[in-house]
C-alpha cells in the first residue's frame, strides 16, 4: 500500500482512521465486507505508507463455502477507507475506488 495521508492533519484534526476492507457477495448474502487491516494515524510524521506488502492484521475467517457462504475462488473488491476525526465537529469519511481480483481456490494459514 503506498498512501500519503499528512494533507489531512491542520489545527482540527485529532486523528484519521484508516481500513483496508474486502468486500464480496455470495449466493447466501448480497454483501459481506470485512475488515482486513486498520491503523489510527496520531500525528503528520506518520501518515505516510510506502510499504508494498501489508499483512492482514485480522484473519479471514468466512473462507468455507458454507450454506453458500465464503469467499474462496470469488471476486472481492478491497478498498481503503478513511475517517477524519476532529477535535471539534463532523467526521469526515472517504474511500477510494477499489481493486477487484479473484480469491484464490487453495490457500495456506500463516501462524
Amino acid at each position: 500500500m503506498n498512501a500519503d495521508f499528512q494533507q489531512l492533519f491542520h489545527w482540527n484534526t485529532k486523528q484519521i482512521y484508516v481500513a483496508l476492507t474486502m468486500r464480496y457477495t455470495t449466493d447466501r448474502f448480497n454483501k459481506s465486507e470485512i475488515i482486513v487491516w486498520d491503523e489510527i494515524l496520531f500525528s503528520r510524521p506518520e501518515s505516510v505508507y510506502e510499504e508494498y506488502e501489508v499483512e492482514n492484521k485480522y484473519p479471514i475467517t468466512d473462507v468455507e463455502d458454507i450454506n453458500g457462504g465464503g469467499v474462496k475462488g470469488r471476486e472481492v473488491e478491497f478498498r481503503v477507507k478513511w475517517e477524519v476525526v476532529p477535535f471539534l465537529g463532523w467526521f469526515a469519511r472517504f474511500e477510494a475506488d477499489p481493486i477487484t481480483a479473484k480469491f484464490p481456490n487453495t490457500f495456506s494459514k500463516v501462524k
